[in-house]
Parts: C-alpha cells; sequence; structure tokens
C-alpha cells in the first residue's frame, strides 16, 4: 500500500500542522504503507533536515519543496501531480492551505481514479484574504473525505460543505515513543508560579486561551501563585 501526503509544514521546522503531518507518516508508516511526503521545510537549517529525514523510518520518504521566486507554487503543484502520475497512491492526503488546493486539482484531473483527503485543522479554513477564502473554500468542495481535528474546526467549515462531504473529526495526539525523556528536556529556569499553566502556539478563539484567561480570578483565590503562560 502507498500513500502521500502532502502538507504545508513537517519537522524539524515549526508548527503543528507539520508536526500533525510527520505523526500521520508515521502511523501510517507502522501499518504497512510506503509513504511519499512532500513539504516545504522553512525556517530550518539543511543539515537539521538531513539528520531528521535520515531518522525516518525506511518506508517514510521526505520530498522538500523548494523556493524558487514567482515559480515556487506552480512548480510544487506540478511536482504533486507528477507523483501522483507516476504512483497509485491508495491514500492521498493534503493538509494546509496551498496543499487543499492542490488536491483539489489532483480530483480534478483525476477524477474517480483518486480519492483525495483533505485534514482542516482552523486558521486555514477560512483565510482573511478574500481571494485566498474562495479559492479554499472551492477547494474544501472538490474533497472525498475532510477530517477535522476538533469539533471546533468542524463547525467553522462552510454550511455548504458541511451538508455536502463527509467529515470525520480526528483529534490530534502524540506518539509517546518519540517523546522526550524527562532529564533529556532543558530546564526553563525563568518559569514562575505554582501552579504553572502552558499553552503553545498563535492566540485564537480556536485554541482557547480566552477561557483560561476568564477563569484566572477564580482560580487565583484558590492558588495563589498560579502563573499563566503563552508561549
Amino acid at each position: 500500500m502507498k500513500a502521500l501526503i502532502v502538507s504545508s509544514e513537517f519537522p524539524p521546522g515549526p508548527g503543528g500542522i507539520g508536526r500533525h503531518a510527520a505523526d500521520l507518516s508515521l502511523a501510517l508508516a507502522s501499518r504497512g504503507y510506503l509513504v511519499d511526503v512532500y513539504s516545504n521545510l522553512d525556517y530550518v537549517q539543511r543539515d537539521k533536515i538531513s539528520s531528521f529525514a535520515d531518522e525516518l523510518p525506511s518506508n517514510v520518504k521526505l520530498h522538500r519543496f523548494r523556493r524558487l521566486g514567482i515559480l515556487t507554487y506552480p512548480l510544487r503543484m506540478l511536482w504533486v501531480i507528477n507523483a501522483v502520475r507516476r504512483n497509485s497512491y491508495n491514500r492521498s492526503i493534503f493538509t494546509g492551505k496551498f496543499p487543499l488546493w492542490t488536491g483539489a486539482v489532483i480530483k480534478i484531473l483525476y477524477g474517480k481514479h483518486r480519492k483525495v483527503e483533505f485534514f482542516v485543522h482552523g486558521s486555514e479554513v477560512n483565510p482573511g484574504n478574500r481571494f485566498n477564502k474562495i479559492l479554499t473554500h472551492w477547494a474544501l468542495s472538490k474533497a472525498d473525505t475532510i477530517w477535522a481535528v476538533s469539533e471546533f474546526t468542524r463547525i467553522i467549515l462552510p454550511a455548504k460543505v458541511r451538508l455536502q462531504k463527509e467529515i470525520r473529526i480526528l483529534p490530534n495526539g502524540v506518539h509517546t515513543t518519540i517523546w522526550p525523556e524527562t532529564d533529556s528536556v532543558e530546564k526553563y529556569t525563568d518559569w514562575k508560579g505554582y501552579p504553572k499553566l502552558l499553552t503553545v502556539g498563535s492566540i485564537s478563539p480556536r485554541k482557547g486561551q480566552h477561557r483560561v484567561i476568564n477563569v484566572l480570578p477564580m482560580l487565583i483565590e484558590k492558588f495563589p501563585d498560579i502563573h499563566y503562560h503563552i508561549v
């Protein structure tokens, strides 16, 4: 069995979409799939990319998108189209804004011969730019299956998409086998408070930081030294 994953992010670069795509590729690999991953790997040094790729299972192959000026996005789409043309993928999965657009093009080109699955996380569903929003909603209408990582993400999908498409909810998980050991984690000395509350990532209604802030006055009554850290 073969699987294709096209993602807007991938480790060792930053981003929750990338971490999710990596976990998904490992999960599919553990089930016997040969996995091709196509992704841009920004904000990370080349030697770290090579080191990370070397540690992937032998049945996961990482293909790095490169930036080539104004040709960057057309060429990325062509690379994926060529990969689909050359391989008989059992599953074709797209995650992140531009990959969703690419998945829609794949569906148009190959129709019934290729089923496309989209993973949606939140912010990419309704981009602020009007053109991007129209294009993204059009792309979502082409998916065979849409996987939302939360009920919140499902309900912000366009109403027409929710009515017409198969939407499944699959919450994010974690591979405990790659979770760092306690003694290998560098301690952060300037971490005040007891207890310490932590959220990581951009501030948005989906991530719910405002809910924690709203209950802090009540929590302070019981825990006077409580601190909430938003990273």
